[in-house]
Parts: C-alpha cells; sequence; structure tokens
C-alpha cells in the first residue's frame, strides 16, 4: 500500500449525513443503554495494514498494565502511517458531526494527546474488568463524553473471547456482547451507567492479540441528566469475585479524610 493511498483515505461526509439518521434510531433503540455497532465502514485493506502495525508495536513505546483489574497494553504515540491516519479520520470533523447526530451530544471535541486512547493491544490472557469510564481529561479536564472503539482483527473466533460485553447499571445480567471483529464501529456516550469490558480473558493463538483503535471525545459541559451515583470503577458480574469493586478500607477511610481530585 503506497504513502498515497494511505493518505488519500478519508470520511464522505454526504455518506456519513445520510447514515446517522437511521443510525441514530438504532442507536435510541439499543439495550442496555444508547450504542451503535458499524461494519465496513473503511476499507479493509486499511483495516489489515492498522493490525499489522498495530502488532509490530514494540514495548518501548507500550503503557502495558497487569494488574487485578486489567491487563492490556495501550500506545498513543509512534503508531505506523495507516494507523495514524485511521485515527485522524475518527478524530476529523466529518466524523465529529456524524457523532453528535447520532448520540445527541453538542459541542464535541477530540483529543490530540490520544490520553488513555490511540491503539488497544489485549495479548492472551489479557482482560479488562466490566467499568465505568474515566469522568474527566487528564490534563485538560474536559469532560469525557463519547467512546468510539474500531476493532481491526480480520481473523476473530468466537471461542477466543474478548467479547466487548455492556452491562445495565443494576449488573444483572449482561446486556449485549460484542465480538471484536475487524472493521467494527462500537461507539456510545459515555457515563457512569455505561457499563463495559472485556471481563474475560482473551484466549486467541499466542502469536495473535486483540486489537482494537480507540478514540475518546470530550466538551465543556457535562451530561445533565447523568444519574447522580458515585459508583466504584470496577463493577461486579454475578459470576465474579466478590471483592470486584469494592474499595479496601484503608483506600476508603483516606478517601472520607482526604478526597483526592482525580479525572476518574
Amino acid at each position: 500500500m503506497s504513502a498515497n493511498d494511505v493518505e488519500a483515505f478519508a470520511f464522505d461526509p454526504v455518506a456519513l449525513r445520510r447514515l446517522a439518521p437511521d443510525l441514530r434510531e438504532k442507536y435510541l433503540r439499543a439495550r442496555p443503554w444508547p450504542h451503535a455497532v458499524i461494519h465496513g465502514l473503511i476499507p479493509v485493506s486499511l483495516i489489515a495494514a492498522a493490525a499489522g502495525e498495530c502488532t509490530e508495536v514494540g514495548d518501548r513505546l507500550l503503557m502495558t498494565t497487569a494488574g487485578r483489574n486489567q491487563v492490556k497494553q495501550e500506545a498513543a504515540e509512534g503508531l505506523g502511517p495507516v494507523t495514524t491516519r485511521l485515527l485522524a479520520e475518527l478524530e476529523g470533523e466529518a466524523f465529529r458531526e456524524f457523532l453528535e447526530t447520532v448520540t445527541g451530544v453538542p459541542g464535541l471535541q477530540p483529543d490530540p494527546s490520544r490520553a488513555l486512547a490511540g491503539m488497544h493491544r489485549t495479548p492472551v490472557g489479557g482482560f479488562t474488568l466490566v467499568h465505568r469510564d474515566f469522568r474527566r481529561h487528564p490534563t485538560t479536564n474536559l469532560h469525557h463524553r463519547v467512546n468510539v472503539l474500531l476493532y481491526l482483527n480480520q481473523e476473530w473466533q468466537d471461542d477466543w473471547g474478548g467479547f466487548l460485553e455492556l452491562w445495565p447499571s443494576d449488573m444483572k445480567q449482561v446486556g449485549r456482547r460484542i465480538p471484536p471483529q475487524g472493521n467494527t464501529i462500537v461507539l456510545w456516550e459515555t457515563h457512569d451507567q455505561t457499563l463495559h469490558g472485556l471481563p474475560d480473558p482473551v484466549a486467541c493463538p499466542p502469536t495473535m492479540s486483540r486489537l482494537s483503535l480507540a478514540s475518546y471525545w470530550y466538551s465543556a459541559s457535562s451530561r445533565e441528566a447523568s444519574v447522580k451515583l458515585r459508583r466504584p470503577v470496577f463493577a461486579r458480574r454475578p459470576q465474579d469475585d466478590w471483592r470486584i469493586g469494592r474499595r479496601p478500607a484503608r483506600q476508603f477511610i483516606r478517601d472520607l479524610v482526604a478526597p483526592r481530585r482525580s479525572y476518574f
């Protein structure tokens, strides 16, 4: 694939405007909370090229998390030209207009720093427990409003796990499980009730990883209709260990005595 082919790719704003009204209706009807799943919006050749680039990202550029709540790798810089182009389009003006129409969230702003976004790579055994997202940008303090995920794996079998799980706020039963198939975009307005994660460890072959791109959108105002529930970051499914979602006693007391300012 030539550099000219990469640079030539751009979302067609007319096509996105045509798609948005019908997708808005599906978004509002989706359960367990409003979200949209879009297939095939990007040329397959670009998805395959980006997957190859993300597989080759070296350890020096990765932020690796390996704890009891998640095991994953992230990179926002040093990405390949195709990956960079796809992220630029997911952060572009045509897609912003599309997102505002579909989600109903006005005044969206992209994040040039791609804090906590960019490339996400989950290796064999990796997972992220069901959680609510961070509420504020860690440096600008803007309100975190919309998530966009683009999956890159062209081949992904159901028995490899890695499904994105969407849960209602009562955590009684999973609302939807979305396989991370390549060229699938998932988007939603994020707030304390949009609980999600990939809680079951990835079980793909050891030469592979679950690959995705993440674009997070912000606004100067918060979600007015948000339920004022100060839930923990992580949430427990019925089958999970009872300790998930609970703060250790020492942390609970520390937060009561001297609450810390946090983007979470």
